[in-house]
């Protein structure tokens, strides 16, 4: 993709920001099925994402744009198997998720209240300062028994449990 650098070097550029900043989440956005990946190709990208372990991580499968230099080189990646590459990428970030996500349990997070959960779940969705709007998970936080609380509030809720991508927690009081 004409990207200047390779894996060893941006996983070092990881370990040093998370060196510097230990409480940093990290996000990244992958294409997969690019002209010239080959299953070797992809056998380091994977073990690239599992070593730089990225609290968020979205794929594209590629598609050729007529005003890109990658155009020239086609399409090389037949469909199928780019979904298959996909799939393979999510299901390796969603357990590297759920482990990140381990480490919050039992902890207090500010949490910003985005708006009622449903009917049956007596709750709010917010985010904490880790999760972006409409591209991560989020925190369901229970809200039984305590004043209504406007949108937008930061209320500090202790996380009793998580999920692969969300976090569940009671407001503390």
């Amino acid at each position: 993709m004409n990207r200047s650098g390779d894996g060893k070097t941006e996983l070092e550029l990881v370990e040093r920001i998370r060196r510097r900043q230990p409480d940093i989440a990290l996000r990244t956005t992958i294409i997969v099925g690019f002209p010239g990946e080959g299953p070797k190709e992809f056998a380091v990208l994977k073990d690239f994402i599992r070593a730089a372990r990225f609290e968020h991580l979205g794929v594209f499968t590629y598609s050729p744009e007529d005003s890109t230099a990658a155009f020239r080189l086609g399409n090389p990646v037949p469909e199928p198997e780019k979904q298959l590459r996909r799939d393979e990428i999510m299901s390796l970030q969603a357990r590297i998720s759920e482990s990140i996500l381990r480490k919050y349990l039992h902890r207090r997070l500010d949490v910003v209240l985005d708006g009622p959960g449903s009917k049956e779940k007596p709750a709010f969705i917010g985010r904490t300062r880790f999760q972006a709007p409409e591209v991560d998970g989020v925190v369901h936080v229970r809200m039984e028994g305590s004043p209504a609380r406007p949108l937008h509030a930061i209320e500090e809720v202790e996380i009793t449990s998580t999920a692969v991508y969300d976090l569940r927690g009671n407001l503390t009081q």
